[in-house]
């Protein structure tokens, strides 16, 4: 979908009727620069409609959601004369602009995500660089049916703070996950906030380790817990390997460290891949190549020095995604 120049998508959900909404931003078509882009498809994928929404500058949707009234809201990012603020656009159920509000303050502000809440209005997440205490903060920004702010909280330190996934929970209050610097184990690691119904917080939770750790969304599981889900640095990425003779880590590149191996994916003719693998490394050395076998989804690892081989067969195979993709899979040695 889109235009001569560049659109990108980062927001969809299913609609009532079965098909599907989708938001990001386009700079083919609209005010000029990078608009808000929403595109409406079927339950086939066709376009049935877009809309733009935006200056003569930079406007991007991160967030879309169908409403109660089967409209949609949007948050995203408008240009200001300082960065960026929030801007957050309700339309009807066409596409049509009902309302177009924007909140900020005298630095960047940004809407990562929005909900719609049980009163009929809607909260946004984001981060802010002025309300607040540090370098970057946790926003929290309620507005009510017709876009008018209610109440605007902030959460943070003295490092970078993001809020990039909110839910509300019941009986009341909000959840949201993202990033922190200013707490946790010195580095960014995922960040729980639990607030009550006006945004005050409640409690706070942080989870990672030494690395990065990022929490990109959230949702209540039936047992009343949350899942949620991101991006680490934490775990299998550098050299500190634990001991361990049965895990093998798949990476675009082959290297032996103690019991385990970095193994490389191949995307495309497999023997042309293991040709150009040998011919990356030094016939002294252990290398290894992955290879299909028949049944769908059947993997064998080949870990080979001169002429000795010893096959590996993976006890949980999986697909093969591109060679720039991590993958872990526990591996026994085949006799």
């Amino acid at each position: 979908y889109g235009g001569t120049e560049t659109e990108g998508g980062y927001s969809v959900q299913q609609t009532n009727d079965g098909g599907f909404i989708i938001v990001g931003y386009t700079n083919s078509f609209g005010n000029g620069g990078f608009d808000i882009f929403l595109l409406k498809t079927g339950s086939d994928g066709n376009q049935e409609w877009n809309k733009t929404f935006g200056s003569n500058e930079t406007d991007k949707g991160y967030s879309v959601k169908q409403t109660d009234d089967l409209g949609f809201i949007i948050s995203g990012i408008t240009s200001a004369d300082y960065g960026f603020d929030v801007r957050v656009v309700k339309t009807d159920a066409d596409g049509n602009e009902e309302w177009n509000k924007v909140y900020g303050s005298t630095l960047n502000d940004f809407g990562f995500n929005i909900i719609q809440t049980d009163d009929g209005g809607f909260v946004v997440v984001g981060y802010t660089e002025i309300f607040g205490s540090g370098d970057e903060d946790v926003l929290l920004l309620k507005i009510d049916i017709n876009g008018n702010q209610e109440w605007a909280k902030t959460f943070g330190g003295n490092g970078i703070d993001r809020g990039h996934s909110v839910i509300q929970t019941p009986p009341d209050g909000f959840l949201i996950t993202g990033i922190t610097e200013s707490f946790g184990d010195n580095n960014k690691d995922v960040w729980l906030i639990k607030t009550d119904s006006n945004g005050d917080s409640l409690w706070t939770q942080t989870i990672g380790t030494d690395k990065i750790d990022h929490g990109y969304s959230v949702s209540q599981t039936m047992d009343g817990g949350f899942i949620i889900t991101g991006y680490t640095e934490s775990e299998n990425n550098n050299d500190d390997y634990e001991d361990c003779d049965w895990e093998a880590k798949f990476l675009p590149y082959a290297k032996q460290i103690s019991q385990k191996y970095d193994i490389p994916l191949f995307k495309g003719n497999v023997n042309q891949y293991t040709k150009e693998l040998k011919e990356q490394q030094e016939p002294s050395k252990k290398f290894a190549t992955v290879i299909p076998e028949n049944s769908p989804g059947n993997v064998s690892i080949v870990l080979e020095q001169s002429t000795d081989l010893i096959n590996w067969t993976a006890v949980n195979p999986g697909s093969f995604p591109p060679a720039t993709t991590k993958r872990f899979f526990r591996v026994r040695a085949q006799e």
